[in-house]
């Protein structure tokens, strides 16, 4: 069904597209050398510029392969359709990976990326790829893809309120970033002594961790699983089924033990441990919340026993020696960190909200289920 209003086309109608240019060695070693782009440096709606490569381009090749703002840089493989518009005022050329779509008429570049983004991962894209090993979206079959559009005034409008879903989520997304820093920062001084709060002075006492937890085997979950079980299974990725049975029943700390070995898990329910991971239970005068920050706080990785699968032992562990301060203090610091971690699942939730409401509003105003007013006749000319 096309919307009253809209039009049916071709990307070939409404786009010139052109793949970049070939890699080759000869290129790479003659001079001068110029920096191109490829699929990596493209990301939804932006560009990232570390690890800019360069090769030669002759100047009728330089011409050829030149951007213009407004043009759009479309991966040509892996994460096919993956694009952005080109908006810097650099010299900047791309090869083969990446196509380049120059608009004609009828369509609005931001529009038109806000549409690829919609139907990313969809059957509309996966009937267009090749099937071999990596996704490929060559030209033909790119000029090929049916889209229908509105009216640019009204392509203009839809892409404006979209993009303010999109600086809503980057601010967020920034903010997120912030936070996680600023926790691990906060991390590395309070569980190192080298913050304290006011009232303890008290020297913190050397011990090892075989001193602080029993670390235990968790067992094999193969006769107790159960799909409506009311207790979680816990392996060295998180959850992995549910149980009727429960193998511990206080607060613990996950540790890999194969596998996973560097992302402990602090568990607040009654659980069943699998046999691939180590479950810590606290000593007398420790909080158990207070070591899973403490252990997430180390390198696990350098403690790997195996040059295949990542491997802990119990033994390696229990040697490792830390300074361990009063349970009061222990409770302090537990009690500022996990006021951090609440704040940043909060922002978390918040950047997920945000990105499926974008994906709802996509979803109605790319197909025309839901109509905008266009009434800025700045807009309409923009």
């Amino acid at each position: 069904m096309v919307p009253k209003g809209w039009s049916k086309f071709k990307v070939g109608d409404i786009f010139d597209v052109q793949l970049g240019k070939m890699l080759n060695q000869q290129a790479k070693l003659q001079s001068p050398q110029y920096p191109y782009l490829t699929n990596f440096n493209v990301r939804w709606g932006s560009f990232v510029f570390d690890d800019i490569n360069t090769m030669y381009f002759s100047e009728s090749e330089k011409q050829k392969y030149s951007l213009k703002a407004g043009d759009i840089l479309m991966c040509e493989g892996g994460e096919v359709g993956r694009c952005a518009i080109w908006n810097q005022e650099i010299d900047c050329f791309y090869q083969k990976a990446l196509h380049r779509l120059r608009a004609k008429e009828h369509v609005s570049p931001q529009y038109f990326q806000f549409y690829m983004e919609s139907i990313a991962g969809s059957k509309t894209i996966e009937n267009l790829t090749g099937k071999t090993s990596i996704s490929h979206l060559t030209q033909e079959k790119l000029v090929s893809l049916s889209i229908v559009l509105p009216p640019i005034p009204e392509q203009r409008k839809i892409a404006q309120i979209l993009s303010t879903w999109d600086k809503a989520i980057t601010t967020t997304e920034r903010l997120l970033t912030n936070r996680q820093q600023q926790k691990k920062a906060l991390m590395q001084r309070l569980l190192t002594g080298k913050q304290r709060f006011a009232g303890f002075e008290e020297d913190w006492k050397k011990q090892q961790i075989k001193d602080v937890v029993s670390m235990n085997y968790g067992k094999s979950p193969k006769d107790i699983l159960d799909s409506e079980g009311i207790y979680p299974v816990i392996g060295t990725g998180g959850i992995t089924g549910r149980s009727n049975e429960f193998l511990v029943n206080e607060n613990a700390v996950i540790v890999g033990r194969k596998g996973t070995i560097d992302r402990p898990t602090l568990v607040k329910e009654s659980f069943w441990a699998i046999d691939t991971v180590f479950y810590c239970l606290p000593e007398n005068g420790i909080d158990i919340t207070w070591f899973y920050y403490w252990i997430s706080h180390i390198d696990l990785k350098q403690y790997n026993e195996s040059s295949g699968l990542p491997s802990l032992s119990r033994e390696t562990i229990y040697a490792i020696k830390l300074l361990v301060p009063d349970l009061v203090e222990q409770q302090k610091i537990a009690s500022v960190l996990s006021a951090a971690d609440a704040e940043i699942t909060a922002i978390q939730n918040q950047l997920d909200n945000l990105k499926q409401q974008k994906k709802a509003l996509m979803q109605q105003l790319l197909t025309g289920k839901r109509r905008v007013k266009v009434d800025s006749p700045a807009l309409a000319t923009q």
